[in-house]
């Protein structure tokens, strides 16, 4: 009979859990003193909190700065974009030109399209600067 009236209490325990699942009849002084501590804490923590709140402005942006930005982002990439692209061709006439020159044997042909390729390099390059905007 011991045994069942163990469980008996054990049951009636786990029944009526308190906070942190302690029954309040088995929570100590320094249980209820830590949970008074705590909810002062709490207080003064949210009181803080509250003040910093109405003290400090939270400024978001327009959504114009936000466009203007973007844009901006924009037309930099393209300018990377076509300088990498004519720079890339430059590359691949200069590659080509000295394949077909040295399986052709033909060095005529290899000059004529190096000056080619020497020529429109600078052009696109002045061109592009020209279209830059100096912000």
């Amino acid at each position: 009979m011991k045994k069942s009236e163990t469980d008996k209490k054990t049951s009636k325990n786990m029944e009526k859990p308190g906070r942190d699942g302690w029954n309040d009849q088995e929570m100590t002084g320094s249980q209820k003193l830590l949970d008074t501590a705590d909810e002062e804490i709490t207080a003064v923590l949210h009181e803080g909190w509250g003040h910093l709140d109405s003290h400090i402005d939270v400024y978001t942006p327009e959504l114009d700065w936000f466009q203007q930005q973007i844009k901006e982002r924009q037309a930099s990439n393209r300018k990377k974009m076509v300088f990498e692209l004519g720079l890339f061709l430059a590359l691949a006439v200069v590659l080509l030109t000295v394949f077909i020159s040295l399986t052709l044997w033909t060095p005529i042909v290899f000059v004529i399209i190096q000056l080619i390729s020497v020529l429109i390099v600078p052009f696109v390059l002045v061109s592009l600067r020209r279209k830059r905007v100096f912000v």
